[in-house]
């Protein structure tokens, strides 16, 4: 499996299994223009949202259900263009799982966090959408993944979000719960379990 399918794998997962408030934890700044910039965006919008997305085609973006918690209002796409400087475009629709329930994390039923954004006109060039896991069931035990984000670098700590972070982990194990837990190890061995 190729390291950006592992990527899409994983991003799909995480948005599907997504407690609100993740964050990417003892990550790097991401610095490679070929790298998770061209699949990866920010999402704002009223009230001071922030949230991570994953550009999955010319005018889509996957993420999660929460991040629309603040209801209807002006949401934008943030793309870091190669040189890392934002580029903004105005959302055209947003597209909530009719299931999304915020309580039902506490409740040990799923969640359905998961959202799609279009876009008006398609991202540009230096975007590129990530391609679609055909077998998700691929991704196993001892499997690196790349995880990336915009969310803060430290739980409850709101100004540490806003830079593109990144980091490898390890799946550590099948991924089959009620809520869709996901237990990611870091490479030293350390549980990451979702906040």
């Amino acid at each position: 499996m190729t390291p950006f399918l592992r990527l899409l794998t994983f991003a799909a997962a995480l948005v599907l299994a997504a407690a609100p408030a993740m964050a990417i934890k003892n990550g790097t700044v991401s610095r490679d223009a070929d790298g998770v910039r061209r699949h990866v965006v920010q999402i704002t919008g009223p009230d001071g949202t922030r949230c991570t997305g994953t550009v999955i085609a010319r005018r889509l973006v996957l993420t999660a259900a929460h991040c629309f918690l603040a209801g209807p209002g002006r949401y934008q796409i943030r793309a870091l263009t190669p040189r890392f400087r934002f580029r903004v475009a105005d959302a055209a629709k947003v597209a909530v799982h009719p299931d999304f329930d915020v309580e039902a994390f506490e409740r040990e039923r799923p969640l359905n966090d998961i959202a799609l954004l279009a876009l008006r006109a398609d991202l540009p060039d230096w975007m590129v959408p990530v391609p679609l896991a055909r077998d998700p069931a691929g991704v196993g035990t001892a499997e690196m993944v790349t995880v990336a984000g915009f969310g803060m670098a430290r739980d409850r700590v709101t100004r540490s979000a806003g830079t593109l972070r990144q980091a490898q982990l390890t799946m550590s194990g099948d991924m089959e719960a009620r809520t869709q837990t996901l237990i990611l190890v870091d490479s030293r061995g350390r549980a990451a379990p979702p906040q």
